[in-house]
């Protein structure tokens, strides 16, 4: 899997939750709050049931991982690393509360083998991280606005699993028949037939881009709807799988 694909895959876990709260890790020198903003090392989306997304960049990549906040430290001469709320008037607080509806990745490299950020949708309005020159670029940004700083978008991630313009895409056939019936099947909420309608035809790693996606859409359904023993069975062999039963367990509450 490249780092492009393990990376869309982890963001489409995340996608229709509620953002609850943003933590941010930053460095106060001297352990005292600068004149400037102090600067931003990394941060989390924590959504609901418990789960949390943390941000990394380095250089012009950025990384992705589900972690939670690690405690503040302190760096001696050189200050400390405080990790708390992110709070008002600050770009990331503002997303609380929120839900994740779509994300995109961002590149700069013609070649697109690794992410340098993320556009994230949220209602109103989209954010916009991306670690360019070893710099951090978070901004707030409205639908269908050019990300700047030179770079381009791949497609909406819910758009490649399985949503209007990618499935009009895959053209004539049983194929594109059986996705447009799943597609309306998940707009009126009537998930076991979207289900059963994308399960045979669901194919991980297939050289047939829609029926990769077709796979991706398929786990994505059976997890948002706590299919837990469906996903277990395919989690045997396959690792996006394993990553959704994961995702589920992981949200249970201790004592459930």
């Amino acid at each position: 899997m490249t780092e492009r694909e393990a990376t869309a895959d982890l963001l489409r876990e995340f996608l229709g939750r509620r953002v609850v709260t943003v933590t941010e890790a930053r460095h106060w020198p001297d352990g005292r709050p600068p004149e400037e903003e102090p600067a931003l090392l990394h941060f989390w989306l924590h959504v609901e049931g418990g789960a949390a997304l943390m941000f990394h960049g380095a250089g012009d990549h950025l990384r992705l991982s589900r972690a939670q906040p690690y405690p503040a430290y302190e760096m001696g001469e050189y200050g400390r690393v405080r990790v708390a709320a992110a709070q008002p008037p600050g770009v990331l607080a503002s997303f609380a509360e929120r839900p994740l509806d779509d994300a995109a990745l961002l590149y700069l490299d013609a070649d697109r083998r690794s992410p340098s950020g993320v556009r994230l949708r949220f209602p109103g309005d989209d954010l916009i991280v991306a670690s360019v020159g070893d710099e951090w670029l978070i901004e707030a940004a409205a639908a269908h606005t050019d990300p700047g700083w030179g770079l381009t978008s791949g497609p909406w991630l819910r758009e490649a699993a399985g949503d209007a313009m990618d499935v009009d895409q895959v053209g004539e056939g049983a194929l594109a028949d059986r996705l447009r019936a799943a597609r309306d099947a998940e707009s009126r909420a009537d998930w076991a037939t979207a289900i059963a309608l994308l399960a045979p035809v669901a194919e991980c790693y297939s050289a047939d881009h829609a029926r990769h996606h077709a796979h991706l859409w398929h786990l994505d359904l059976l997890a948002r709807t706590g299919r837990r023993g469906e996903l277990a069975a395919l989690a045997r062999t396959d690792v996006h799988a394993r990553r959704r039963l994961s995702w589920l367990s992981r949200d249970e509450p201790a004592d459930a």
